[in-house]
């Protein structure tokens, strides 16, 4: 059995059956379950909406902490887990919801290629373009400027903010480069965040991955997207 503070896994009979339960609020939780369902990022998925359970088959089923134990992602499996979470934050979006930041297990890998949100820990209603803060939160490892600016309830911020959580979890598994330590060996005096981007970005120079990176990890939360081509 796999288990976390925001789900667990569990292998039938030392099978290729897993079932995974997920903790939270039921609205949050049926969210999660859709976001994995409606994408068909996971194609052998079925979702018990009785029981509120997915049931599938796998060879391996890891948290991403543990995948990344192993040595940084290749540049493929980077892609791989763009396109996978980019499914799933897309379909919550369109559905009113949001994450404002992510920790590594809130994510699990199966068969080494697939990559999941299976969490409701950081993930908000969205109104009008906009996270809604009711109530303290505690601060994902991976956050964003915005979120870390906080200071009164309630609160909000655009959607968009999230983007820079993904794309520093992105550089963290691809590079293991965590950004915000990163940037606090920067000058306050420079306005343009933009140059130390670069600078951390220099490894990937004008690959694909380069420009999907400064798109997420733009200074205004509002121009940020996610486009990787």
């Amino acid at each position: 059995m796999l288990a976390t503070k925001g789900y667990r896994i569990e292998q039938t009979n030392n099978t290729d059956r897993f079932t995974l339960y997920i903790k939270g609020p039921t609205h949050l939780k049926d969210e999660i379950y859709k976001s994995i369902d409606n994408t068909n990022i996971l194609s052998n998925a079925f979702y018990n909406d009785e029981l509120e359970t997915i049931i599938f088959t796998a060879e391996t089923v890891v948290t991403l902490t543990s995948f990344v134990k192993k040595g940084c992602l290749t540049m493929s499996q980077a892609v791989k887990m763009i396109n996978d979470l980019s499914k799933q934050i897309a379909h919550l979006e369109i559905n009113g919801f949001s994450f404002y930041g992510y920790d590594l297990d809130d994510i699990i890998v199966i068969n080494d290629t697939i990559f999941i949100i299976v969490n409701t820990s950081n993930l908000l209603d969205v109104v009008e373009d906009n996270i809604i803060f009711n109530s303290p939160i505690k601060l994902p490892y991976f956050s964003n400027p915005e979120v870390n600016k906080l200071t009164i309830l309630p609160s909000k911020i655009n959607y968009r903010s999230s983007y820079y959580s993904l794309g520093a979890l992105i550089l963290f598994c691809l590079l293991n480069l965590y950004i915000y330590s990163e940037l606090d060996s920067y000058s306050e005096l420079d306005s343009q965040l933009e140059t130390p981007i670069d600078d951390i970005l220099q490894p990937l120079y004008y690959t694909k991955m380069y420009w999907f990176l400064k798109r997420c990890l733009h200074k205004k939360s509002e121009q940020r997207i996610l486009l990787f081509i």
